[in-house]
């Protein structure tokens, strides 16, 4: 399928399920009473897994992509690094060699919600930007809708079903960085598709916003 309508949305279909896992997947998991230690293992795990391996898929699926493998890992390492090992790094230093500083910081950790509740608002303008450019007719928003619906389903449902601990793996595998999936799309993929990670995040926002209801009103 080299154009059209039918290949957009296979490769919509093909960002969300391959985008890695988003930093904040801790937060909400923590927050749900999963294992965030799990949680954040895995996120490390499959990020650092995606840097080499998205870049194989790369030229298979846009055969025109002139960089070489090294030179499309440093562009994803560097999406990856500030978000995610960096951070880690700086808590793995400060955990080890400044303990009263550590204590002090861990008063603050309930706060993560609200680093949260920014990174969302970002995620949400980034959709909307995302939408507002795309220029596409009705026919072909609706196609993303459908899929990027049904990728965020399949991989909570997924996830919910891969052990007795429902929440963990969930949010794993269903919290997906949204803003590295438009960035990869836009720049790598048929442009439009960046609309479907825009639309991914308003579907695991507002299923994480209806978990955390349940967590607060268990009898409703």
């Amino acid at each position: 399928m080299p154009t059209g309508n039918a290949r957009m949305l296979l490769e919509c279909a093909m960002l969300c399920l391959i985008c890695p896992t988003a930093s904040a997947a801790g937060v909400i998991t923590e927050k749900l009473g999963g294992n965030l230690a799990g949680t954040v293992t895995y996120l490390v795990m499959i990020n650092l897994a995606g840097t080499f391996l998205i870049p194989l898929v790369i030229p298979m699926v846009n055969p025109s992509a002139t960089m070489g493998f090294w030179t499309y890992v440093g562009h994803i390492a560097l999406k990856v690094f500030p978000v995610l090992v960096l951070p880690g790094l700086l808590a793995w230093t400060i955990r080890y060699t400044t303990h009263r500083l550590q204590r002090s910081l861990m008063r603050w950790s309930s706060n993560s919600f609200y680093v949260w509740g920014v990174g969302l608002t970002l995620a949400m303008i980034l959709a909307t930007r995302a939408l507002m450019e795309s220029c596409l007719g009705a026919a072909p928003i609706a196609g993303i809708v459908l899929v990027s619906v049904f990728c965020c389903f399949l991989q909570f449902f997924t996830g919910r079903r891969l052990g007795a601990d429902k929440i963990t793996p969930g949010q794993a595998l269903g919290q997906k960085n949204t803003g590295f999936l438009i960035w990869l799309g836009y720049n790598y993929m048929t442009p439009v598709t960046s609309v479907a990670g825009g639309l991914y995040a308003i579907w695991q926002n507002l299923f994480n916003s209806w978990e955390l209801y349940r967590k607060q009103h268990p009898g409703k």
